[in-house]
């Protein structure tokens, strides 16, 4: 119920031998909230420096390095606790 009540529900559940999985689609990489905000200001004084020109760089490149979800898997024995944890590549 922690698993849960932290990031969901899951996007499916799987049966693995004895063991419950649920199964997520999750960002597990990428920046967190201070590297966002610096970021941010970074490409915003940036258009104002160059009169919103950087946008024309800025937009193909930051679509060439979006944060991709993964599939991550959380797996419990039969008393529901934690027991294993697989965070797959991007897709």
């Amino acid at each position: 119920m922690q698993v849960v009540e932290a990031i969901g529900a899951p996007t499916a559940n799987v049966e693995d031998g004895d063991r419950s999985c649920d199964v997520y689609k999750l960002y597990t990489r990428g920046p967190g909230g201070v590297g966002k905000g610096v970021i941010a200001a970074g490409e915003g004084a940036a258009d104002v420096v160059t009169l919103g020109l950087a946008e024309v760089l800025f937009t193909p490149l930051e679509a060439g390095t979006r944060n991709a979800k993964h599939t991550v898997t959380f797996c419990y024995d039969k008393n529901g606790r934690l027991v294993s944890l697989n965070d797959a590549p991007p897709e």
